[in-house]
C-alpha cells in the first residue's frame, strides 16, 4: 500500500466520522425543534373552560365579594374562555352521574348549555369539567356552585400522564 493509498484512506476514515457526528447533531437537534414547536402549539392554543357566568350589580353579589354569577341563567352553562377548542368534553355537576358524549368539541369563545336545571343544583354543588386540546394535552377545571348562584374555589390544571 503506497502512502497516497493511506492517505486516502485516512481522509476517508475522518470524513466518514465527521459525517457520522453531523447526522448524530442533526437528529438531535430536530427532536429538539419537534419539541419546541409542540410546546409553542399547546400554548397558542390552548381551552379552558368555566362555569359561564354574567356580570351581577346586584347588592348581594358586593356582599359576596363576586362581580359575576349564575341567577339570570336557568341552566348550568360552561364557557371556553381559552385560545384554542375543547375536545372530549366530559363534565359532572354534583353527585349526577350524566357526561356529555366525548365527541363534544366547544370552540373558543362558546357557550355549552348542560341542561342541568339551576335550581336543581345541591348546595354546595361540586362540578368538575375534563378536556382535551387539539394537541392531546389533558385539563380539569373544578369548582364549587354555592347558593346556586357563586362559583367558587375554581381551580384548573393540567392532567399529566
Amino acid at each position: 500500500m503506497s502512502c497516497y493509498e493511506i492517505g486516502n484512506l485516512l481522509i476517508s476514515s475522518l470524513t466518514l466520522a465527521v459525517l457520522g457526528l453531523t447526522l448524530c447533531s442533526i437528529r438531535r437537534y430536530t427532536r429538539e425543534t419537534e419539541r419546541l414547536v409542540d410546546a409553542t402549539v399547546e400554548q397558542m392554543s390552548r381551552p379552558f373552560m368555566t362555569v359561564f357566568e354574567q356580570p351581577d350589580p346586584s347588592d348581594e353579589a358586593a356582599l359576596e365579594g363576586c362581580a359575576s354569577s349564575i341567577r339570570e341563567t336557568p341552566t348550568v352553562r360552561f364557557k371556553n374562555g381559552g385560545t384554542g377548542p375543547a375536545v372530549k368534553f366530559r363534565y359532572q355537576v354534583g353527585a349526577d352521574p350524566h357526561h356529555t358524549p366525548e365527541a363534544t368539541a366547544i370552540a373558543a369563545g362558546d357557550v355549552f348549555d348542560s341542561h342541568h336545571p339551576r335550581n336543581a343544583l345541591t348546595e354546595p354543588c361540586e362540578f368538575t369539567l375534563e378536556y382535551q386540546s387539539l394537541g392531546g394535552a389533558k385539563y380539569r377545571s373544578r369548582g364549587v356552585i354555592e347558593s346556586r348562584k357563586w362559583v367558587k374555589d375554581f381551580t384548573f390544571e393540567r392532567i399529566e400522564e
